[in-house]
């Protein structure tokens, strides 16, 4: 499964509604979407567990988008 639909299954797991991942445009912030400060940090460690990879408080600030996600999870496989 490419990586932007894992990172949608991600976010419908965590108290964001539906309506706002469903509608996530890949190229334009997350938090200009409606993810808010509560989110992202749920959001991150997720990604963690999920992908068992150490997201860095200044890593995470480079992840804006989704693409930006997508990337860090592709380089962070190789």
């Amino acid at each position: 499964m490419p990586f932007l639909a894992v990172i949608k299954t991600i976010l419908l797991d965590l108290p964001i509604p539906t309506e706002i991942v469903e509608a996530l445009d890949p190229d334009v912030p997350l938090v200009a979407q409606g993810l808010d400060s509560a989110d992202f940090p749920l959001f991150i460690l997720a990604l963690e567990e999920r992908y068992r990879v150490a997201i860095s408080d200044v890593d995470s600030l480079r992840l804006r988008t989704l693409h930006d996600v997508a990337a860090f999870l592709d380089a962070a496989a190789r």
